[in-house]
């Protein structure tokens, strides 16, 4: 999907990608051939991680976009509501795992400034790579943006999580 669209323009349909359409409906079509000839626990095995696995190939997606715009970022939102709607019919419960994908490219529309003293502030939400991969995401979407800047901002990334993990270590050492 990231390859093969495009998310850096004026994106103002509220219709998800034609991939995610596509996707949703092959889902379904296993969902009715293997309703009838599976009992709920097999078919419950089938379904159980593929929101997980949607949301990991969403977040790391991130390293293939050229560029996102604020449209880009609301679409790829839509996109990942329209695939938990879907999994969650499937399912018959609630797909949290992509809540994680949506909130990672709400993420996006912060400014990297923004995304590092959330880090300091909140704590981590993602790993050390899917905040690289949004920083310089965010840094190849901003046009003129310095190259040295950028690299500084990544040091500055790469100390809050060192730190942070230092501190969840040193706590999980007091227990």
């Amino acid at each position: 999907m990231a390859k093969q669209s495009n998310y850096s323009g004026n994106l103002e349909s509220t219709d998800p990608d034609p991939l995610v359409v596509k996707l949703n409906k092959d889902l379904s079509s296993i969902e009715e051939s293997l309703t009838t000839s599976l009992n709920t626990h097999k078919f419950r095995y089938i379904f159980e991680g593929l929101g997980h696995q949607m949301s990991s190939i969403l977040v790391n997606s991130t390293q293939y976009f050229n560029r996102i715009s604020h449209s880009g970022i609301k679409k790829m939102c839509r996109n990942i509501f329209a695939l938990q709607q879907n999994l969650t019919n499937i399912t018959m419960s609630r797909e949290v795992d992509l809540d994680h994908a949506r909130q990672y490219y709400e993420t996006l529309y912060m400014t990297v400034e923004e995304i590092l003293n959330s880090l300091v502030e909140q704590g981590v939400h993602f790993t050390e790579l899917e905040y690289v991969n949004a920083l310089n995401l965010l840094q190849r979407s901003t046009p003129g943006t310095d190259a040295k800047a950028h690299a500084a901002r990544l040091w500055r990334l790469k100390e809050i999580m060192a730190q942070k993990v230092g501190n969840q270590n040193a706590e999980m050492t007091e227990i």
